[in-house]
């Protein structure tokens, strides 16, 4: 396998118009940068995750597997929002209108399930929302 190592933490506007964050997650150690995930209130319903999942220095695969992103919102209410695999290794999380509709920071971490059963878990995260 090939580390996915030219994603970089750039977020860019896809062609529909949402706010696209790529971020590469260890699932034993969170995000491998120090940029800060933000977005503003003109985000609102806009917000995309595009995580690749390594575990040390390899790829880890998520074919096949259900992916879901727990999400705490400033108010301490929770959202489980299902993560689409798009490839091997990558998922996109859309945060839909309550994963951005909040100012303050939020936290999230990632259950990968196979077969209904938890395979792993990766560290609770943050972003942070500026209305």
């Amino acid at each position: 396998m090939e580390l996915f190592k030219s994603r970089t933490r750039v977020a860019y506007t896809n062609a529909v118009g949402d706010k696209v964050y790529p971020v590469v997650v260890d699932i034993k150690k969170g995000i491998k940068s120090t940029e800060d995930i933000q977005f503003v209130s003109s985000d609102v319903n806009t917000g995309i995750l595009s995580v690749a999942f390594i575990s040390g220095n390899e790829n880890f695969n998520v074919s096949g597997a259900d992916v879901v992103c727990s999400v705490m919102r400033p108010d301490a209410s929770t959202l489980e929002l299902p993560c689409e695999v798009v490839r091997e290794n990558i998922v996109e999380v859309p945060l839909g209108i309550n994963g951005t509709s909040q100012d303050g920071v939020y936290s999230f971490d990632f259950k990968v399930l196979k077969g209904g059963n938890k395979v792993v878990g990766t560290p609770i995260m943050n972003y942070s929302v500026s209305l």
